[in-house]
């Protein structure tokens, strides 16, 4: 048996989002994000323009896709959105797709960054910053103490940033590598 009208569960959550976005984005998106905004101007839907970007927008109904305008504390303006599950595209359709995605990024100045980009990025920050202090503090004992032991770089290259960070500041004072991890 088929439904000539699949049922519509995606209607509510569409006006549940529009009634209550400050609190969607606070507790599904990022809590960074929504501080950043200055809710107090509003936000408005622009489902048209997010229409333009989607190509089988033309195809019918987009299912939980909202588009955003809100302005950042500084009183800018950007667009959030919103997408309610990830499509995998076919090759063809994906570059065309990221062409078009690209354009519209510079024709509005908004890029586009996803919720696993931002994460990625966050992990990628944390861990660069991480391995950058390894090597600064490694390269501190080396210059004051000599070439560190394979124990001293393993301990080290293990260590989270905040304990190289006490390491960093430690190692200004230490007559002994070991006075260090003390």
């Amino acid at each position: 048996m088929t439904h000539e009208h699949p049922d519509d569960f995606d209607s509510p959550w569409k006006e549940a989002l529009e009634q209550a976005l400050p609190d969607f984005l606070a507790l599904f998106f990022s809590p960074d994000a929504h501080a950043g905004i200055d809710w107090s101007r509003g936000y408005r839907f622009r489902d048209k323009e997010l229409q333009q970007v989607v190509r089988d927008a033309e195809l019918g109904r987009r299912y939980a896709d909202k588009l955003a305008e809100v302005y950042t504390l500084d009183g800018a303006e950007t667009w959030v959105l919103v997408l309610d599950w990830i499509l995998r595209l076919p090759e063809d359709l994906e570059l065309e797709f990221r062409e078009e995605l690209i354009a519209f990024e510079e024709k509005e100045h908004m890029p586009y960054v996803t919720s696993v980009e931002r994460i990625g990025i966050q992990k990628g920050l944390q861990q660069g910053r991480r391995e950058g202090e390894a090597a600064i503090l490694l390269r501190q004992i080396g210059l004051k103490f000599g070439p560190p032991s394979e124990g001293v770089r393993a301990r080290i290259e293990a260590a989270d940033a905040d304990t190289l960070l006490d390491w960093s500041a430690r190692i200004l004072t230490a007559e002994r590598v070991d006075d260090i991890f003390r």
